[in-house]
């Protein structure tokens, strides 16, 4: 598996003028896990911490002109954001709808590539300096970095006209499998019960569970179902 590369950057390094309200664009040349972008892309800020040990004791400066007064004991700098990953084509175009990709192969025969979205939860301060700091690519001998896509899409089809849902999230497991899901009780939601396993466990590992809504409902591995039917039918 390949080691991700940078194709762009937005804002572009020493760039001037950012907008308080900007997101931070990082597009590679293919698709990265979301999980190892939040955790190895971070913005360094504005450190607004004045206080310092076990009961937060303030510093204060009372006369406001010592340029040796401590004002930073810790560091509060890290910019708390939210992060989004969306697949966009060789010319940065994001595409839409977004695609379903079950394989590095399928996605590189696509030539699809990710754009990590950053977005800040605050405004940045204004006159400030802020750094984006991403950390080197595991396979390349660091011991953590943004990794190669290894979580795809779920390849989801119903088999049964029992119930109709819908399968959604990145796939975790050591290997591929069928995921099974049978409707033991009849009924509507708040009625109905269904029970669910791995192909290659076995029913006899089955875990047992109500249809309370039609809401998404976790399972493992990254996998989550919907039910969208009503008045199901035992399979």
């Amino acid at each position: 598996m390949a080691i991700p590369t940078i194709d762009s950057i937005y804002p572009n390094d020493a760039s001037t003028g950012v907008p308080l309200g900007a997101e931070i664009q990082i597009t590679f040349d293919r698709g990265i896990d979301l999980r190892s972008g939040k955790a190895n892309v971070v913005i360094y800020g504005v450190d607004f911490d004045k206080t310092s040990g076990p009961d937060s004791t303030a510093w204060i400066d009372g006369k406001g002109n010592n340029p040796y007064f401590l004002k930073s004991p810790g560091f509060s700098g890290t910019v708390e954001c939210d992060y989004e990953l969306v697949y966009v084509n060789s010319l940065g175009a994001t595409i839409d709808p977004q695609p379903e990709v079950l394989t590095e192969a399928a996605e590189i025969a696509a030539s699809y590539r990710h754009k990590l979205i950053i977005k800040p939860k605050s405004l940045l301060a204004a006159n400030a300096n802020y750094k984006v700091y991403i950390i080197g690519d595991s396979e390349g001998g660091t011991s953590r970095g943004v990794s190669a896509r290894t979580v795809f899409d779920i390849d989801s089809t119903v088999t049964s006209a029992a119930a109709t849902l819908v399968a959604y999230g990145g796939y975790e497991g050591p290997s591929d499998d069928i995921i099974k899901v049978k409707i033991t009780t009849a009924g509507d939601i708040g009625q109905a019960k269904y029970k669910w396993w791995y192909n290659s466990a076995g029913e006899g590992t089955a875990i047992i569970g109500r249809i309370t809504s039609r809401r998404y409902r976790r399972l493992e591995d990254g996998i989550q179902i919907r039910f969208t039917g009503s008045s199901y039918t035992v399979d």
